[in-house]
């Protein structure tokens, strides 16, 4: 399959080109996420129920929540279709459970690994570092890479196909299997998106008095993280089209 990260690219910039409102998802999101950061919470905001929890509430549902409908509607936009917004709710209700499952399957094994590591942290930075740790740490990093890779593309599979949660999982298995190599070249250029925001652009938006802790991190976050669920949707549109069959 030849499909290169140019045409992904600009196939995904042109869907949030064409309809600009498809941000509206994130900027509450990220809105909200601000508004919490703000909460006097000092007290709870080092425990490990907290980490769980926010975790667990912005890091799965809430994320998966505002991510399902933002790639809804930018199915909608990819089909060119308009569709009323009572009935891209209601269409969309349908297919949270199975975004919930799918993900579920794969996000708390995700969340263990990555607790694992906070854990066992202390032992690799120590003086002399066990080895054994350091191992096995090295060795979760691979099951770690292939579940975030597999999760990466549930919800776009849930969302265009009307899988359930674990057909979603093997169909993910299947673009892995057939276009890894293209796999890998988008992940790269999500993370690079990601380390650019990261590093030099939020950090100078965060800077501007006034408004650039709420409005402009929130619009610029809002539509970075947008632009990139665009662009896993759009990939496996086109990637399923030549070589993913229906599992059943």
């Amino acid at each position: 399959m030849n499909l290169s990260i140019k045409t992904v690219t600009s196939d995904a910039f042109s869907l949030l080109k064409k309809d600009p409102l498809i941000v509206a998802p994130y900027l509450i999101f990220f809105s909200a996420v601000t508004i919490f950061e703000t909460l006097p919470l000092s007290g709870i905001k080092s425990s490990s129920l907290y980490f769980i929890a926010k975790l667990i509430i912005f890091g799965w549902v809430a994320d998966l929540l505002f991510k399902g409908f933002t790639l809804h509607l930018g199915f909608q936009l990819y089909q060119k279709k308009e569709i009323p917004p009572v009935e891209n709710i209601r269409t969309f209700a349908k297919k949270l459970p199975a975004m919930m499952v799918g993900t579920g399957m794969l996000i708390f094994p995700i969340f263990g690994l990555l607790k694992w590591w906070e854990i066992n942290a202390n032992a690799v930075q120590s003086p002399t570092p066990d080895l054994g740790i350091l191992a096995l740490l090295f060795l979760t990093f691979i099951p770690l890479i292939f579940l975030s890779l597999l999760l990466n593309f549930v919800p776009s599979i849930v969302i265009t196909t009307s899988s359930n949660g674990w057909t979603a999982i093997k169909r993910s298995f299947y673009l892995l299997r057939y276009s890894f190599k293209q796999v890998l070249w988008l992940t790269s250029f999500i993370i690079l998106i990601a380390l650019v925001s990261i590093s030099i652009i939020s950090p100078v938006l965060l800077e501007v008095p006034v408004i650039g802790k709420s409005i402009l991190w929130v619009g610029f976050q809002a539509a970075m993280t947008t632009f990139i669920d665009l662009l896993c949707l759009v990939f496996y549109c086109k990637a399923s089209e030549p070589k993913i069959t229906a599992v059943a």
